[in-house]
């Protein structure tokens, strides 16, 4: 099993997928990685529910170098060498104590605005505790590759249940 923290970019993506073809990793039995909710805020919902992202057309309308890395991280990932072994598991937001980008803090405040539009399934907010993420490692690496993974599904503490 490999938890990857790392694959960020295309390029990632197609060393890995290298690694697989050359047989580097043919005792890998699952392929973890951790990607983002986040950067998916920029498609429909549909969309990135897929199994297979529909956005090659997309990728160049892109601003934000992040997302793009990530999508095209994601995208480099699904080949049939890989679609095997392969967990994407799309976290949100990771809450904890050391809350060092203030998002729980802005949480709070449009709490307080009481403003439906932003409280309405506003994803971007979804939240999940440190625990509960590396409870979902733990179970995750002892099933077989589910391929996508998006824990920002309801379950999470988002905006509204806040």
């Amino acid at each position: 099993i490999i938890i990857d923290l790392i694959c960020f970019t295309k390029k990632d993506g197609n060393a890995i997928l290298d690694f697989k073809k050359r047989g580097v990793l043919s005792s890998v039995k699952h392929y973890i990685v951790i990607s983002t909710f986040f950067v998916y805020n920029y498609f429909n919902l549909n969309v990135y529910r897929e199994k297979k992202l529909q956005l090659n057309k997309q990728i160049n309308t892109i601003k934000d170098s992040y997302t793009k890395n990530k999508v095209e991280m994601e995208l480099a990932l699904y080949s049939p060498e890989l679609l095997k072994i392969l967990s994407i598991i799309r976290f949100p937001y990771i809450f904890s104590w050391d809350d060092y980008t203030n998002r729980f803090q802005s949480i709070c405040e449009i709490a307080r605005t009481n403003n439906e539009d932003q409280l309405k399934s506003n994803f971007y907010f979804s939240m999940i505790s440190k625990d509960s993420a590396v409870d979902s490692l733990i179970d995750l690496s002892q099933m077989k590759p589910l391929g996508i993974i998006d824990l920002a599904n309801p379950g999470c503490l988002n905006l509204t249940e806040i």
